[in-house]
């Protein structure tokens, strides 16, 4: 018997919300940044700051994304993908959420601070 090797492109990012998400327990939380529906399914996370392009893995640059947007949008730029429409609908679907170790509130001021870099960096 011969065994075939696999390739698994899950790099493994976990966080509490997306875990969240999948459980159900965002009621409030229907669409990524990019306006697409998340699912259970679909649903994955994204760097804001690419990791390739130096982002870290903490909240503050994370989003829950459909996997349709991450593979599409790749290490390139957020702001070529979303609209300011889109992602303050993405980020008002946090607020006033609470979770063990999330607080909507203080998510959505964090994002707005790393985009605000983006843009004036």
């Amino acid at each position: 018997m011969r065994i075939q090797p696999t390739l698994n492109l899950n790099f493994g990012y976990k966080w509490n919300v997306k875990s969240a998400f999948k459980k159900g327990k965002l009621p409030s939380v229907k669409v990524d940044a990019s306006e697409r529906k998340l699912t259970a399914d679909n649903a994955t996370v994204d760097h804001i700051i690419p990791h390739s392009k130096g982002g870290r893995t903490r909240a503050e640059n994370l989003m829950i994304a459909t996997k349709e947007f991450n593979n599409l949008r790749g290490d390139k730029p957020l702001t070529d993908f979303v609209t300011a429409k889109g992602l303050a609908r993405y980020l008002k679907q946090f607020a006033d959420v609470i979770l063990p170790d999330f607080n909507g509130n203080e998510y959505i001021k964090a994002v707005l601070k790393t985009i605000g870099g983006l843009q004036n960096g």
